[in-house]
């Protein structure tokens, strides 16, 4: 997804950049790659034979992670709608 989203951005740069879609969608995937990150670093400091359960802030890091995603799909998707002509 990275390579193809670079390769397909790589062309239409000047016109992508500026589109709010676009940038919305920068920014969930930022959100969403913090909060996979702070999710994986609580998970692997939990002690297992301690409880089977996840603690209440990964669940909410993996809802926001969820949500993040989820909107970095809807605003790529919306790109293609809000992109300004080429000429």
């Amino acid at each position: 997804n990275t390579l193809s989203g670079l390769l397909i951005f790589s062309t239409e740069a000047t016109r992508v950049i500026v589109n709010l879609d676009f940038q919305l969608k920068m920014v969930c995937i930022l959100f969403g790659g913090i909060a996979v990150w702070m999710m994986l670093r609580t998970v692997r400091k939990a002690d297992p034979e301690v409880t089977l359960e996840f603690p209440l802030a990964v669940k909410l890091l993996a809802l926001l992670a969820s949500l993040a995603w989820l909107l970095a799909i809807i605003f790529g998707r919306q790109i293609a709608y809000t992109i300004k002509p080429p000429f």
